[in-house]
C-alpha cells in the first residue's frame, strides 16, 4: 500500500506530515496545505501524521511516552494501522474518528522477538542488496563514460574521414577546372604564335617593298606588285584564321546536385543514435515514437476478421456491401436494391416519385393508373 512510504508521494521530499484518505499518499507540509486547495482534490480529507517512519526521529523516549505535537499535554500512547502514525487521544477524537478499528493502545502492546529478528534479518539483505546495486550503479557509470568517449571518438572518425572525402572530391574538381583551362592557354598560345609569325611576315613584306622604292629597282617592283593579290591574300587568310581560332572554352563550376540536397537537408543528422541490447549482437534504432496497446487496440485485433486493420463493423460493413456501392446488406437490399430496381425513369427516385411526377394536374393518370385527390 502506497501510505507505507516515507516520502511525499507527490513532490517525493521528507518529512511527511499528512495522509489523504482518497489519494492513499503520504504527503509533506507543503503539499498537505496545497492538496486540497487543487479543484480536483478539494474533497479530499488530509489527516495530519508526524512521520514516525523517520528513522531519525528522537529515540531518548520511547513512542507511547513522547507529547503530541498538537496537543502537548497529551501522550502519543495510540497507533493508528490505517494512517501509520502515532497519536493522541485528542487527535484519535478530532481527526482519527473512523479509525477506531485500527487504533492500538501502545501502552500494552509486546515487541515480537522473533519477529523483529526476521525484520533485522531482511533489513540486513535488503542492504546487502542495495550494496550491489550501488556497486553495478558505479560500474554503469564508468561504463557509460567509457561509451560515452568511445562514441565521441567514432564521431571524431567519421568527421575525419567526411573531410578527407571533401578533400578529395575538391581536389579532383580543381585538377579538373586546371586541366580544362590549361587546354585554353595552350590552345591560345599556339594562336598568338601564329599570329605574330603572320605579323612579322607583313611586316618584312612592307620593308621588302621600301627598301625596292628605296633602291628604285622597279623591275622587282613590278613582280611584287603581280605577287600583291597571292600575297594579301595569304596575310589575310592567315589573319582570319587567327580570330577564328582566338576563342576561349568557358568553363563555370556546378555543385554536385546530392551534395547539394545534403546541405539544403535540415532534417539530415550527423549520425543517429542506437540502443545496444544486453546479451546479445541484436541493435536496433531509436525510435522516438512508442507504440501503446491498450484494451481498444485489442478489442481492434480481436475482431479485426479480414486482418486489413478494420475492425469487424468495417469488416461487415465490407462483407455485406453485396453491391459494392459501400452500403451494407441492410441498405443494398431494402432501400438501394428496390431504388435500383423501382426507379423507373432513371433519376434517383423510387416508383412513389416516378409515379407522383408522371400524374397530370388533373388528377388521373392513365399511363400509371394512380389517382390523386
Amino acid at each position: 500500500m502506497s501510505s507505507a512510504r516515507i516520502e511525499c508521494g507527490f513532490c517525493f521530499t521528507v518529512p511527511v506530515t499528512g495522509f489523504c484518505e482518497k489519494c492513499h499518499y503520504r504527503l509533506c507540509e507543503t503539499c498537505s496545505k496545497n492538496h486540497p486547495r487543487v479543484e480536483m482534490f478539494k474533497n479530499h480529507k488530509v489527516v495530519r501524521t508526524e512521520g514516525s517512519n523517520n528513522p531519525t526521529e528522537e529515540l531518548d523516549i520511547d513512542i507511547h511516552e513522547r507529547k503530541c505535537k498538537i496537543h502537548t499535554d497529551e501522550k502519543t500512547a495510540l497507533f493508528c494501522e490505517r494512517h501509520d502514525v502515532s497519536l493522541c487521544l485528542c487527535c484519535l477524537l478530532i481527526e482519527h474518528k473512523g479509525c477506531i478499528g485500527s487504533m492500538i493502545y501502545l501502552g500494552n502492546v509486546v515487541c515480537d522477538t522473533e519477529v523483529l529478528n526476521e525484520y533485522i534479518s531482511k533489513l540486513n539483505e535488503l542492504g546487502d542488496q542495495a550494496e550491489s546495486i550501488a556497486s553495478e550503479i558505479e560500474e554503469n557509470i564508468k561504463l557509460s563514460a567509457e561509451l560515452r568517449s568511445k562514441c565521441e571518438k567514432d564521431i571524431d572518425t567519421f568527421y575525419d574521414e567526411l573531410i578527407v572525402k571533401l578533400l578529395k572530391l575538391k581536389k579532383n574538381a580543381e585538377t579538373e577546372i586546371a586541366h580544362k583551362y590549361r587546354q585554353n592557354a595552350e590552345h591560345l598560345e599556339k594562336v598568338l604564335v601564329s599570329c605574330n609569325g603572320n605579323r612579322q611576315r607583313i611586316s618584312q613584306q612592307i620593308k621588302h617593298i621600301g627598301d625596292l622604292v628605296q633602291k628604285k629597282h622597279d623591275r622587282n617592283l613590278y613582280v611584287t606588285l603581280k605577287r600583291k593579290g597571292k600575297t594579301t591574300n595569304e596575310f589575310l587568310c592567315s589573319n582570319q584564321q587567327s580570330r577564328i581560332s582566338n576563342n576561349v572554352t568557358k568553363l563555370t563550376f556546378a555543385r554536385n546536385s546530392e551534395l547539394e540536397k545534403v546541405l539544403k537537408n535540415d532534417t539530415l543528422t550527423f549520425g543517429i543514435t542506437i540502443d545496444v541490447c544486453d546479451g546479445s549482437e541484436e541493435v536496433h534504432e531509436q525510435n522516438t515514437e512508442i507504440l501503446i496497446k491498450t484494451d481498444t487496440w485489442d478489442m481492434w485485433d480481436k475482431t479485426d476478421t479480414k486482418g486489413d486493420n478494420q475492425n469487424m463493423f468495417v469488416d461487415m460493413w465490407e462483407t455485406t456491401d453485396t453491391k459494392g456501392d459501400n452500403q451494407t446488406i441492410f441498405p443494398d437490399r431494402i432501400f438501394a436494391d428496390m431504388l435500383d430496381r423501382t426507379d423507373t425513369k432513371g433519376d434517383y427516385q423510387t416508383n412513389v416519385a416516378d409515379m407522383w411526377e408522371a400524374v397530370p394536374f388533373s388528377g388521373v393518370s392513365t399511363e400509371k393508373g394512380l389517382f390523386l385527390p
